[in-house]
């Protein structure tokens, strides 16, 4: 889950309303979730697609999407031990 901290790290209110939203997800699931910085995530898959030509339309309709590309592909190459944390469903060892 792409949590929104702060330039300094912190968390600010739209983070805080990620971590109940996916407390609710990790209840609702027995996998677990996991959180990743998204800090710039948007700001960066703008510049990748303004770099391969994407006009202003098109990049409306797809910037989202390239953002979560973005943040999904920063979760899986940060080592385990460096990850923000993961929750974990009752029924998958409690939060």
């Amino acid at each position: 889950m792409g949590l929104p901290l702060n330039a300094d790290g912190t968390k600010g209110p739209w983070a805080e309303r990620v971590e109940g939203f996916t407390a609710a997800l990790a209840a609702a699931t027995p996998l677990p979730v996991s959180f990743q910085n998204e800090y710039l995530s948007s700001q960066e898959a703008n510049e990748e697609l303004i770099a391969a030509g994407i006009k202003a339309k098109k990049r409306q309709q797809v910037i989202d999407q390239a953002a979560a590309v973005r943040i999904l592909e920063s979760y899986l190459k940060t080592p385990a031990s460096l990850r923000l944390g993961t929750l974990a469903s009752e029924g998958e060892g409690g939060r």
